[in-house]
């Protein structure tokens, strides 16, 4: 996986990586349709984003600085990426080992992503700095991610049957916001205040004895405290009849990672790097692939990729 490492203000570390990523954004943009409805949804989720999140604001204006792409397309792509361009599907366990508790986290999408994400670490002038995997011509801050503190965040998304898009604040835009936090009264306080625009489900670990499993939607929300051997493979926890319980791939994923005998990493990352129909949670199907394998450990700060 490439790597990227930007320094400055938001705005700053957008353009230079809109500088970097132009060529490689172009087929993401060219793909992407914006259909009438998310176009008229624009100049108010725009206003809506650089109220909340003015950094991320920041970083969508530097991007298109940088990459010379219509600011709405890379809108469209950080707003509304699963109704322009589909639904990802990844898995998030909970480890534990003599080292301490840890995240592992497969980021799963459609083939035509492979060689288009980033191991991006942001050093910003303001604010704490993190890695993590970034998308071509999108925000940092998808899939798994880990800032100064140690503290980690896992994200996957959730089907709803409600009427989309909507408007709120975007996966990547609300990841961004939990990483922003040094301890875990800032994590609780972003998560009371969090109004998002899709179904989202985020593992939070801080240490090797406190993690959360935070799920939120344009439905309501709920947090619960989680402890090693949880998983999650974006199927939604809070009982809603408009939440999908996941699509086959989901609950196959779901079921191998609930059945782990061991929750040691060498265990662990077996499960990961193992296909789904021979007990794994890796995807090699024609419509999801995994891109991408993660483990990331609060007690040492480490971040290690597996591509």
């Amino acid at each position: 996986m490439k790597k990227l490492v930007v320094r400055g203000t938001w705005q700053e570390m957008g353009r230079q990586v809109g500088e970097k990523q132009r060529n490689i954004s172009r087929s993401v943009f060219d793909r992407l349709v914006i259909s009438k409805k998310i176009r008229r949804l624009l100049e108010e989720q725009r206003a809506y984003v650089k109220k909340i999140a003015p950094n991320q604001s920041a970083w969508i204006q530097g991007f298109a600085e940088g990459s010379g792409y219509a600011l709405e397309k890379i809108e469209a792509l950080i707003s509304w990426e699963y109704d322009v361009l589909g639904t990802d599907k990844c898995t998030t366990i909970l480890g534990e080992d003599e080292r301490g508790w840890f995240a592992a986290h497969n980021e799963d999408d459609d083939p035509f992503w492979i060689g288009k994400l980033y191991e991006l670490t942001l050093y910003p002038k303001q604010g704490l700095s993190f890695r993590g995997i970034q998308y071509a011509g999108s925000l940092p801050g998808a899939g798994i991610s880990m800032n100064e503190k140690g503290l980690v965040v896992s994200m996957d998304n959730i089907s709803l049957r409600t009427s989309r898009p909507c408007l709120g604040l975007p996966m990547t835009v609300a990841g961004c916001a939990f990483l922003a936090c040094q301890d875990w009264k800032a994590v609780m306080k972003t998560y009371r205040s969090m109004r998002v625009n899709m179904g989202m489900h985020f593992s939070i670990v801080l240490d090797s004895h406190k993690a959360a499993s935070v799920e939120i939607s344009p439905l309501g929300k709920t947090v619960s405290l989680m402890k090693p051997g949880f998983a999650h493979a974006n199927h939604a926890l809070r009982p809603h009849p408009q939440a999908l319980r996941g699509s086959h791939s989901s609950k196959e994923r779901q079921k191998n990672a609930e059945h782990l005998m061991a929750l040691d990493q060498a265990t662990v990352l077996k499960l990961l790097r193992t296909p789904v129909d021979k007990g794994g949670v890796f995807s090699n199907g024609a419509d999801s692939v995994t891109l991408a394998s993660v483990i990331a450990r609060p007690s040492d700060k480490s971040f290690r990729v597996w591509d």
